[in-house]
C-alpha cells in the first residue's frame, strides 16, 4: 500500500487534472502498454530524473528494463521514509510507503520531488486528496493521511506495564 501522487504532463492534464488521472486508469485497467519513447522525450525524462537525483543523491537510477512490457526508469533510495519515483513515457508517480514511521520526512521528500516535476511542466494529482496538489498548501493533509492511514493498516502493539517502563 502506498501514497501515490501522479505527475502529468501539463498538454496531458488539460483543464481537467482528475479526468485524465481517470483516463490513465482507464488505460492501465485495459492493459493499454505505452509505447517507449521517443529518443526526445527520453532525454527528457532522463533530464528529469538526474534532477531528481541532485536533489536527493541518495537516489539509484534503475531502468529501463529490457525484460518488461513497458518502458519505465525507476528512482530508488533504499533509506527509510523516502519515496519511490517512476517515469514512463506519459506521466510519472511519485509513491510513499503507509509504513513509513517518519510523516513528516516522507511528506517533505515526495514534495520535493514533486517540485521538482512542477518546475518542469508537470502537474501533480494526489487521487488520495482527489484535487491538484499544492506543494505548499498541501503538505500538512498529506503529512495527517500517511498518520492515519498508517494508524489504520499498521496499528501500533499494545505494550504492557513492563516493557514500557523498561521501553522495550
Amino acid at each position: 500500500m502506498s501514497y501515490d501522487v501522479y505527475l502529468l504532463p501539463a498538454a496531458l492534464a488539460g483543464a481537467d487534472p482528475g479526468a485524465a488521472y481517470l483516463r490513465l486508469l482507464e488505460d492501465e485497467e485495459a492493459e493499454a502498454v505505452p509505447d517507449a519513447p521517443t529518443p526526445e522525450l527520453e532525454v527528457e525524462l532522463r533530464a528529469v530524473a538526474d534532477e531528481l537525483l541532485a536533489v536527493d543523491p541518495h537516489f539509484e537510477l534503475h531502468g529501463p528494463f529490457p525484460g518488461l512490457s513497458f518502458w519505465t526508469l525507476q528512482l530508488v533510495d533504499e533509506r527509510p521514509s523516502t519515496a519511490l519515483v517512476e517515469l514512463y513515457p506519459r506521466y510519472a508517480t511519485v509513491q510513499l510507503s503507509y509504513g513509513t514511521d517518519d510523516t513528516p520526512l516522507a511528506t517533505e521528500r515526495l514534495l520535493d520531488c514533486v517540485r521538482v516535476f512542477a518546475g518542469r511542466g508537470f502537474v501533480a494529482y494526489d487521487p488520495q486528496l482527489e484535487r491538484t496538489l499544492d506543494p505548499h498548501r498541501d503538505a500538512a493533509e498529506i503529512q495527517a493521511t500517511l498518520d492515519r492511514v498508517r494508524n489504520e493498516v499498521f496499528p501500533p502493539e499494545p505494550r504492557g506495564l513492563l516493557a514500557r517502563l523498561f521501553r522495550r
